[in-house]
């Protein structure tokens, strides 16, 4: 259940840093639920997909997916949370082996940011990406199953703007 789950992924995770891949997206998710159960989950973190965009701008994907293919990480299992969570680390190890010496400042964490959509200051080149298929589905199912009506085209989002409507229908707040 989640009022046992929710706290005691809050203790383990403690202090330390996050490390994700497009970790505001899901830091989001985590945070609505420890808000549900009035906890807080403030958190700083470092982000391989906003490493990736700064270090091969111009790339058509920084996905997990192509950026494991382009490294030679082997993630048996794509989009299940241990594989990816294990993808993730190997491809932070391996960007930090690469770029760290010559750009220390994306290595550095960062307060998370929900709501924008991004991390600290924010992602670059982010602003006009559009939203995935998998976020528009999100919507769509959270509009249902929150009963309110969509009178926007969910189509012409942006990522950001997708993570942020996702996060708000979370919340219960009319979009």
């Amino acid at each position: 259940p989640k009022e046992k789950v929710i706290p005691a992924f809050l203790d383990f995770c403690g202090d330390e840093v996050l490390i994700g891949h497009n970790l505001p997206f899901d830091y989001g998710f985590v945070r609505n639920q420890a808000k549900l159960f009035g906890l807080s989950f403030e958190k700083q973190g470092i982000d391989t997909l906003k490493i990736a965009r700064s270090v091969h701008k111009g790339r058509q994907s920084n996905s997990l997916e192509a950026l494991c293919t382009r490294y030679s990480i082997v993630n048996s299992s794509a989009h299940r949370a241990y594989h990816d969570a294990l993808a993730t680390a190997k491809l932070y190890q391996t960007l930090a082996h690469y770029y760290e010496n010559f750009q220390p400042q994306l290595f550095q964490p960062t307060a998370l940011s929900v709501f924008s959509g991004t991390m600290g200051q924010g992602a670059a080149g982010t602003a006009d990406v559009p939203a995935t298929p998998k976020q528009i589905g999100f919507i769509s199912r959270l509009a249902v199953q929150k009963n309110v009506t969509v009178t926007w085209d969910v189509k012409k989002l942006t990522k950001s703007q997708a993570s942020g409507l996702i996060e708000k229908l979370l919340a219960g707040q009319q979009p």
